[in-house]
């Protein structure tokens, strides 16, 4: 039985003058769970990071914001990675 079930996240991510979006398909017990992780992978309110996390590029000049955390089913999860759309990450 399958404990972890996919959550679409979504990160604003802002580097200089450059703004996209980052999506990762993220693995998690529970909603809860995927939105702490992605919250604490993210600079707070959109400042630049003093810490590299997984939205971060490493060099302190890079801010992001999260959009969303989005429960998806396993099929479009596999899809949206087998397509190389997005990465998978397991917590």
């Amino acid at each position: 039985m399958k404990t972890k079930k996919p959550f679409l996240v979504v990160v604003n991510i802002i580097d200089g003058e450059h703004e996209h979006y980052s999506h990762v398909v993220l693995w998690a017990k529970d909603i809860e769970q995927a939105s702490t992780w992605a919250i604490g992978n993210t600079s707070r309110s959109g400042e630049l990071d003093d810490e590299a996390g997984y939205f971060s590029y490493g060099d302190g000049c890079t801010a992001s914001k999260l959009k969303s955390v989005t429960e998806i089913t396993e099929a479009e999860a596999n899809t949206l990675e087998a397509l190389g759309v997005v990465y998978g990450t397991n917590i």
